[in-house]
């Protein structure tokens, strides 16, 4: 094989890694993501939107509050739905 045919390979194996590494990482960042809602890059750019846009920031705040709130029970003398209680038991 010649110089420049070695070279020409070379060239041609990193312009196609970083094809894939552009096509692959986000599909994976993208995947990780719905599973795991908080990670340092958030954190970072949290400090940004802090300093450069407050409204932003402020309303993460509150959507990240509402999320983490459990769902409100029933209190004691609240209607059931349709007047009926039912009950499904696993067997």
């Amino acid at each position: 094989m010649s110089e420049f045919e070695s070279i020409s390979l070379a060239v041609l194996a990193m312009v196609v890694s970083i094809v894939a590494a552009l096509v692959v990482i986000p599909a994976m960042v993208r995947s990780e993501s719905e599973h795991r809602a908080r990670t340092p890059t958030v954190g970072m750019v949290g400090i940004a939107d802090e300093l450069f846009h407050p409204g932003a920031h402020q309303a993460n705040l509150i959507w990240v509050a509402q999320t983490e709130l459990p769902a409100p029970s029933p209190l004691a003398g609240d209607p059931f739905p349709d007047g009926k209680l039912i009950l499904n038991l696993p067997r």
